[in-house]
């Protein structure tokens, strides 16, 4: 993990999120805390941009950084995985059984496990989906109880419990009323 006192920040350039063009912007920076920038990663080893719309970032045990991509206004996301280095370890876009075209990747939150497992929300799935550090899916689960779809949210604390918070899904609740 990085250090305690370090924070990860997802920066882009003003104006609207997309599109993206060679011209934008799309940045994490590493801050310490005297919050000055330590790093900064935007481009992979072949110069190439790293995300379209970084929302989400955590890193694990082994200084790897994981971003939640958003890749545009519809709603379609991944998964970016890459060591402090700016070497691309991954590209997760969702589990083909699950995901299509029509029910897209749609990560809304994540965490991670003390073993480096990655848990991600599928938003338009209603899922959450396990991966390993390497971006290969272990398992995923439907999340929908008693006939209502819940929109999830993780917080894993220090002694490893995993903390699932949720509200149902707007639709869901206007359908029922």
């Amino acid at each position: 993990m990085f250090k305690h006192d370090e924070l990860l920040l997802g920066l882009r350039d003003q104006g609207l999120k997309f599109p993206v063009t060679d011209f934008s912007t799309r940045q994490i920076a590493v801050l310490g805390v005297d919050y000055k920038r330590k790093a900064t990663f935007e481009y992979d080893e072949n110069g190439r941009k790293l995300f379209n719309y970084a929302f989400r970032i955590i890193s694990d045990s082994e200084n790897n950084i994981y971003v939640l991509d958003l890749i545009n206004d519809g709603g379609h996301g991944r998964v970016v995985g890459f060591g402090y280095e700016r070497k691309k370890k991954f590209v997760y876009n969702g589990y083909s059984i699950l995901n299509t075209p029509d029910t897209p990747f749609f990560p809304g939150d994540i965490a991670i496990t003390p073993k480096n497992i990655l848990l991600i929300t599928d938003i338009y799935n209603h899922a959450m989906h396990a991966i390993n550090a390497n971006g290969e899916m272990l398992d995923y689960k439907v999340q929908k109880i008693l006939e209502y779809v819940f929109h999830v949210v993780y917080h894993l604390i220090l002694k490893g419990f995993l903390l699932i918070g949720s509200e149902p899904d707007e639709e869901e609740t206007k359908s029922t009323s």
